[in-house]
């Protein structure tokens, strides 16, 4: 995100604070199914309104994306088949550029999250 530093997560535990774009291609190329990435400012903020991108493998070609833009009211899901595309938006997200969402198909999702 602009001016905040993130971090990139994976499935298995590793953490890596201001990931490059190298660094997110590889980890996408190698990223197995049913496993994820998440990034998320470094500050690691579990309060109502957090911000993170993160995505999930569900097939070779099925990318599950989804971002979180403040509340659980904010929550978007699109799928992928291209790792290039899921590289542009989770490296662009951690650079605060937005133009990689104009590219998707969104389903909101928020209300997956309602509190009841």
């Amino acid at each position: 995100m602009d001016g905040v530093e993130v971090v990139l997560r994976t499935a298995r535990g590793l953490t890596i604070s201001d990931p490059g774009r190298l660094i997110v291609e590889m980890l996408v190329d190698r990223l197995e199914v049913g496993k994820h990435l998440i990034v998320e400012p470094a500050d690691g903020d579990t309060g109502p309104n957090v911000h993170y991108i993160q995505v999930m493998r569900q097939a070779e070609d099925d990318y599950q994306l989804e971002y979180r833009a403040g509340s659980p009211q904010e929550h978007y899901q699109t799928h992928l088949a291209a790792p290039a595309d899921v590289v542009d938006a989770l490296f662009g997200w951690s650079k605060g550029d937005w133009s990689w969402r104009d590219r998707f198909e969104w389903k909101w999702i928020g209300d997956w999250f309602a509190q009841s």
